[in-house]
């Protein structure tokens, strides 16, 4: 009698086990907290916190905030406006907002001249703690908000706002103009806040400059041109929030910025999907550009997937080549590379 067990899946009627699906795990991806700081420092900055660009070089920094708030009339010809230079808000004593008051004479945006205010933000360091760079700044963020502070009775006309597409100055264009170009945005006046949001546009402005290299003040490159009906003058609220770095002698209670190159990356594409200008909550302009960062993360996570699939093929190509010394060709369609 044989001692052979026989295999329960051999002979007549036997079926073959059924091969396992096998599914693919679906990404897990993370935003780093650095990076979704300064995501929401770019498009919600009047509910963000100082945060730090998260990109090398990994210096530490003091991180700070500037705020400011005023009004703006429409003067005699019914035209005002409120406008920034964002980068020299980085000095209290840099007058980077400019604004109208009712004697405003003009129809356009202007530096200076009848019925027009200057005024800085709030910033712990003057000009002077940059003067040979021994101090030097980066912006990080910046938003400027409107709404109409009026009575009901007056409220009617329309808002322009927008931010230059490579942030050069606003000064002297007209609501005509302005509504010829493509970036620029018509709102009717209501009490609700509109925003203007600034963001990183040139490599420089990721450098850290000393005062010779910030900007004065004058020429604003983000703003709203009122226009009021029947040339009335109505009054607007305004505020500005902007978030900065310093490094330097007089840089105090510096942090680290953990570098995340790849989130970095994943935010400057969701970046320019977002509208400069928007009449929505910023609330929600911060969750829709996340959903866009987390599909950039996630298009990077399976580029990157794709390459060391591809690596390990051309890796195992490779050895078989080697060892049993077939062409190149034909190991490369032994192993279904």
């Amino acid at each position: 009698m044989s001692n052979k067990i026989s295999n329960s899946n051999s002979g007549k009627g036997s079926r073959s086990a059924p091969a396992k699906s096998i599914t693919k795990k679906p990404h897990c991806v993370h935003i780093s907290n650095a990076c979704s700081e300064y995501c929401q420092a770019i498009c919600d900055p009047f509910h963000a916190k100082p945060c730090g660009v998260p990109t090398y070089p990994a210096l530490p920094t003091y991180k700070y905030e500037v705020f400011s708030r005023g009004q703006s009339y429409t003067g005699t010809q019914g035209v005002g406006f409120v406008g920034i230079n964002p980068r020299a808000l980085y000095a209290n004593d840099r007058e980077g907002i400019r604004y109208s008051t009712a004697l405003f004479d003009n129809d356009s945006m202007q530096n200076g001249g009848t019925g027009v205010l200057t005024t800085s933000g709030n910033s712990p360091f003057d000009a002077n703690a940059g003067a040979n760079a021994i101090t030097r700044f980066r912006l990080v963020a910046c938003g400027l908000r409107v709404r109409y502070g009026g009575t009901e009775l007056e409220r009617g006309g329309f808002k322009i706002g927008i931010v230059d597409p490579t942030h050069d100055s606003l000064t002297g264009r007209t609501a005509a103009s302005l509504l010829e170009e493509k970036q620029a945005k018509r709102f009717k006046v209501q009490r609700e806040w509109s925003t203007a949001l600034w963001r990183p546009v040139l490599s420089e402005e990721l450098e850290f400059e000393g005062s010779g290299g910030m900007p004065a003040g004058t020429n604003p490159s983000m703003g709203f041109l009122f226009v009021s009906p029947n040339g009335t003058n109505i009054m607007f609220e305004w505020e500005v929030v902007a978030f900065f770095e310093a490094q330097g002698v007089n840089a105090r209670g510096q942090t680290h910025t953990m570098p995340d190159p790849i989130g970095f990356g994943a935010v400057q594409a969701g970046m320019n999907h977002m509208d400069g200008v928007t009449n929505k909550s910023t609330k929600q302009t911060h969750e829709s550009m996340m959903s866009k960062v987390i599909h950039y993360l996630e298009e990077g996570v399976s580029r990157a997937e794709s390459f060391i699939e591809g690596a390990g093929r051309l890796y195992t190509a490779g050895k078989t080549i080697y060892k049993v010394g077939k062409p190149v060709a034909e190991a490369l369609e032994l192993i279904g590379a």
